[in-house]
């Protein structure tokens, strides 16, 4: 991917530096003046300046294709999908591609139940630095890591400082799984326990799957281990 965005800003700057020479060529040859020569001019300048964007907007949609089609990989196979996702986005310049490339690899730790290694991943973003459209993710999946790391403090701030953004996904197909089980988390780390009960078994019938199952189960085993420390305290 890096290869074919090299070949295309070749190709783009040398016909900008062709072009330009051609219209030089054009002006002079017909002795353009006053007018037309402005017009021929400026039209230029406003083609080479669209183009760029035309075409950077045509390579994004077809990078966020490819990003997408790894999607089924990050759950089967999270090691395949770190090794995918750097073969498409390493070496790249861009600050939004290289923060997608860190939150991507580190939702793969996640999956993997690495948590250490996806905390690392991820403080490697300053937090009030996150490009806007990766901030539910970033934020969730640092949520997350916190809670399994036993850092509910952390975890819970950040629950409570991203409450605007989370409600605003909490029905996402994409998040709102990871947003159910971050929500039992967090009352269960301020030991509301019959909430979390109710939360459980709430969204649980609507979120879990395949990939968030062991989460649901572990959820309801803290939850059933504090109604039995409570009923053996009776």
């Amino acid at each position: 991917m890096k290869k074919h965005h090299r070949t295309i800003r070749i190709v783009y700057f040398t016909v900008v530096i062709l072009g330009s020479f051609l219209v030089g060529a054009l002006i002079s040859a017909f002795d353009l003046e006053g007018t037309i020569r402005q017009v021929v001019y400026w039209g230029w300048l406003t083609l080479i300046g669209i183009c760029p964007l035309f075409v950077n907007l045509l390579w994004q949609r077809k990078l966020s294709r490819k990003i997408n089609e790894l999607t089924p990989t990050l759950y089967r196979d999270p090691d395949l999908y770190i090794q995918q996702i750097h073969n498409l986005l390493d070496d790249m310049r861009s600050k939004p591609l290289r923060q997608l490339l860190i939150i991507n690899h580190a939702a793969a730790l996640c999956c993997k139940k690495d948590y250490p290694a996806a905390l690392s991943m991820l403080e490697q973003i300053p937090s009030n630095k996150v490009i806007s459209i990766y901030r539910p993710v970033y934020w969730a999946d640092l949520a997350l890591t916190y809670f399994y790391l036993d850092e509910d403090e952390k975890a819970s701030q950040i629950m409570q400082a991203q409450q605007t953004t989370f409600a605003k996904w909490k029905d996402s197909q994409h998040l709102g799984g990871t947003l159910a089980v971050l929500f039992i988390f967090d009352l269960l780390s301020k030991k509301e326990y019959e909430q979390a009960q109710e939360a459980l078994d709430t969204l649980r019938p609507r979120w879990e799957d395949e990939h968030n199952a062991e989460d649901f189960q572990l959820l309801q085993k803290r939850c059933d281990a504090q109604k039995k420390d409570s009923e053996s305290s009776l």
